[in-house]
């Protein structure tokens, strides 16, 4: 079985595959997992609740945008698999022709979710993943990696208006709110939704229209993809779980 692990700024996300089969999947808060990642007993209760038992692992791969995290995660996977795991850093090769300036500043788990979303999807497509950056990540009709952008999250701008105002309060965005807001926390929910969503599909439209892509498929991950995915149409699709994915993809198959 195949061990796929994905370090977020907020979230590490686990998964255990057999083959592309997906057996069973959790997150820990990354802050935890920096702090207690020497614990050999830190992921046993995960396993235990999916029937499994890390033994049965037997190769594994880390994606992280946490570099000084790489090491711990490396130690854990080595214990877990009995062999050093499969490290996917920027700059990789992840099997795809790469049009940018300078692939090794292209974060990992970018090319992972663009790899992935090609994969599972076909072309063109766009991978959106909501963290506590937005990243999109296009993949052109050749199923070359194109570029994309980056953004604030949605976290990240409520707390820069917390951080940088007198008056103003941290205010969770977990949806759209409504379209005009009545009350502070109204107006900064709608505002950062509702611009931030509106922002990402006009890049995405004139994405289409710079690279001539008709016909453009969009795949959401990442934890607030979830409530933005109806903002992107019936054909959008919210996979959760798209960079283990990738990751199982690049170096799983035969587990």
């Amino acid at each position: 079985m195949f061990f796929a692990v994905n370090a977020g700024n907020t979230n590490t996300s686990f998964a255990v595959f057999r083959g592309m089969r997906m057996l069973a999947s959790w997150k820990i808060k990354t802050p935890d997992l920096a702090e207690n990642g020497h614990r050999a007993g830190l992921l046993k209760k995960h396993f235990s609740a999916a029937g499994l038992k890390p033994g049965e692992i037997d190769r594994a791969a880390v994606c992280s945008v946490i570099p000084e995290l790489e090491k711990t995660l490396e130690g854990i996977c080595a214990r877990i698999s009995g062999a050093p795991p499969a490290v996917v850093r920027s700059g990789a090769d992840v099997g795809m022709p790469m049009k940018v300036k300078n692939p090794h500043e292209l974060g990992a788990d970018r090319a992972v979710n663009a790899f992935a979303a090609r994969e599972l999807y076909g072309n063109p497509v766009a991978a959106l993943d909501f963290g506590t950056a937005i990243t999109v990540d296009l993949v052109n009709r050749r199923g070359e990696y194109e570029g994309g952008l980056i953004a604030p999250g949605f976290g990240t701008s409520c707390r820069a208006l917390f951080e940088n105002t007198s008056m103003l309060p941290f205010v969770k965005v977990t949806g759209p709110g409504p379209v005009i807001g009545r009350n502070t926390a109204e107006c900064i929910r709608t505002g950062v939704f509702n611009v931030t969503i509106g922002g990402l599909k006009s890049a995405l439209d004139s994405m289409k229209k710079c690279s001539g892509l008709r016909g453009l498929k969009v795949v959401l991950t990442g934890g607030a993809a979830g409530p933005a995915k109806p903002a992107f149409g019936r054909g959008a699709v919210y996979e959760p779980f798209l960079t283990v994915k990738g990751l199982a993809l690049m170096h799983g198959r035969k587990a």
